[in-house]
């Protein structure tokens, strides 16, 4: 089984120790916790230094657009995460978008979920151009949406 370790009511601050002390956790449950864009940008610092983490469970939270483009900057230089669990967290177009941008550097990142969002089509097509140049197959889940 995969070790895993869950959370509930931390600081941003909390969040970027956390995550970057877990070496040899390969999974982390933050769902639930209404991170937002500050404790987003923490997460994003400290997965650009994490060599450990393959799957970051964030689902249910209210992240943003603001939060996702934090995640999309750590994701460009994350070299072992593989699954990103986003649904549910007030992702819009923008979110999305930074993403893609992302995606199109990542060569590790093989599941992407951000079902329940507020992603319209032309959020959708900027996370698609990104996939497309992906040089992994990656799994994006982005079927039912609140817009």
């Amino acid at each position: 089984p995969i070790p895993c370790v869950p959370w509930q009511s931390q600081t941003s601050g909390q969040y970027q120790r956390r995550v970057h002390g877990q070496r040899g956790r390969s999974a982390v449950i933050l769902a639930e916790n209404n991170i937002g864009d500050e404790g987003c940008a923490s997460l994003g610092t400290a997965l650009e230094n994490n060599s450990t983490l393959t799957t970051l469970q964030l689902y249910n939270n209210n992240i943003g657009d603001e939060g996702c483009a934090s995640l999309g900057t750590a994701l460009e230089n994350n070299s072992t995460l593989t699954t990103l669990e986003l649904y549910n967290s007030n992702i819009g177009d923008e979110g999305c978008a930074s993403l893609g941008t992302a995606l199109e550097n990542n060569s590790t990142l093989t599941t992407l979920d951000l079902e329940n969002n507020l992603i319209s089509n032309l959020g959708k097509l900027a996370l698609a151009n990104g996939v497309k140049l992906c040089t992994q197959f990656v799994l994006v889940s982005c079927l039912k949406q609140k817009v």
